[in-house]
């Protein structure tokens, strides 16, 4: 089963980009994502949601295998809503995406304002 940063570097190394290319195609840096391949750091929903869309791959190409979500002794965040939300997302147009990221956001930013 594959993590987050797994499938973030999968993705990389086949598309055979450095990670300061796919940082400046991100808009984020080579340290962050360097954090997330190695497993140091896991990115919020909302990241993962804008990865996707920037990269133009399938919302669930991205999202963590379940049994590997969850951080060691944390909570995950791939339980079976987050999956549903994938499939959606992958179905929708560009335009209803972009409504379904809004929300998204501005739900994770109310619920996570303290959490930096």
């Amino acid at each position: 089963m594959m993590t987050f940063g797994q499938k973030l570097q999968r993705f990389r190394q086949a598309q055979r980009l450095t990670l300061d290319e796919l940082a400046e195609k991100l808009g984020t840096t080579k340290q962050v994502l360097s954090r997330y391949e190695n497993e140091a750091r896991i990115p919020r929903v909302t990241v993962v949601v804008q990865y996707a869309g920037k990269l133009g791959i399938p919302l669930a190409d991205l999202m963590p295998d379940e049994e590997s979500a969850a951080p060691k002794g944390g909570p995950g965040y791939a339980d079976e809503n987050l999956r549903m939300i994938a499939r959606v997302y992958d179905k929708m147009e560009p335009r209803d995406r972009a409504r379904m990221m809004s929300l998204l956001v501005t739900a994770f930013d109310q619920e996570f304002k303290d959490d930096t």
